[in-house]
């Protein structure tokens, strides 16, 4: 198993966002999308749009011959209108189409929903509700396969069967939104596994940990990487010295029963047109594991790596074990 994306959205501050960088560098919008919360500290994405508008992810590290995507996906008006979800895509191909027709969790080959049927859930997803859905799929021309899961069971499954429209693997996928009917929660891509009805939490950093090595605009160093909706330059930690890290500790708000990932996120820039880098990092009982150094741009740009696995001990992440987890972000050029 390799978890490839995750996404809470919990970062983003809840609201209209058209062009304002919210998103930027781990989702490319091409109109406004908006931010809800929900009850139990979700936060929910959808477009609220009448014209049809699309986000589309970062480029995963590797193109994937497979993959299952999942997520809570939620009928918000209540009208369970037939849609496009998402598009799995190899560049700008379209591979195959998620989508709601009739009520059913549909895979489709072409760019619509309605197009050539490729397998539909058995079960319909209620009008007005929620549902965990996951679709694993298998491209090829001639021995793919479908398996779609609703909350957590499976609920139908093709095989031998053609799920390639365009393009040949899935580097990226772009949500597809309109009239602000379905909302997008606990996203995740995976490269093999499928992994159940999840809970993507957001925690917050809430103190400093071992390593403070960075200069804070003004307070603590924890107190200015804190807030949901970044405030840019307003309050900020720098550093110009190579190696310089800071570890912070976080909140511990939510209650797990087993820990899948830990992924560190951080928005970062770099000052001028030299070159500047960022490893992020988890550091545990002295142990720590970071990612690649992450080039910097000029704007506020997000950065990312998942650890699943904890460095003390190159097994699971248990809850405990993560309570115990700084997070840590190091300057490397």
């Amino acid at each position: 198993m390799s978890i490839i994306l995750t996404e809470s959205f919990g970062y983003i501050a809840d609201g209209a966002h058209d062009g304002d960088g919210a998103f930027r560098g781990r989702w490319s919008t091409d109109g406004e999308w908006r931010i809800e919360e929900l009850t139990g500290g979700r936060k929910r994405l959808y477009c609220q749009s009448v014209a049809a508008r699309t986000a589309e992810s970062q480029i995963f590290p590797s193109s994937l011959s497979s993959m299952v995507v999942g997520f809570l996906l939620t009928d918000k008006d209540g009208a369970r209108r037939d849609a496009i979800l998402m598009y799995p895509q190899d560049g700008s191909d379209i591979l195959v189409t998620i989508g709601i027709k009739d009520g059913e969790i549909v895979v489709t080959r072409g760019n619509d929903e309605a197009d050539t049927l490729i397998l539909g859930s058995a079960s319909q997803v209620p009008a007005g509700g929620s549902t965990y859905v996951e679709v694993e799929i298998t491209f090829h021309d001639t021995t793919g396969s479908v398996n779609i899961y609703l909350n957590g069971s499976l609920d139908a499954s093709v095989e031998n069967t053609d799920t390639i429209w365009q393009g040949t693997s899935c580097d990226r996928i772009k949500l597809r939104g309109s009239y602000a009917d379905w909302g997008f929660s606990d996203l995740y891509v995976d490269d093999s596994d499928q992994l159940g009805h999840i809970k993507i939490a957001y925690e917050e950093m809430d103190a400093a940990g071992t390593n403070s090595d960075w200069t804070p605009s003004a307070g603590s160093n924890h107190e200015n990487v804190d807030e949901v909706g970044p405030d840019g330059d307003t309050t900020y930690n720098s550093s110009g010295t190579t190696t310089d890290k800071d570890s912070l500790t976080h909140d511990g708000g939510n209650d797990f029963d087993a820990v899948l990932a830990v992924e560190v996120l951080a928005r970062a820039r770099k000052e001028d047109a030299s070159d500047g880098s960022l490893k992020l990092g988890v550091l545990h009982d002295a142990s720590e594991s970071q990612g690649d150094a992450h080039t910097l741009s000029t704007d506020y740009t997000y950065y990312s790596d998942i650890f699943e696995v904890n460095p003390s001990t190159s097994l699971a992440w248990t809850p405990a074990e993560l309570e115990a987890t700084e997070m840590s972000y190091e300057n490397a050029s």
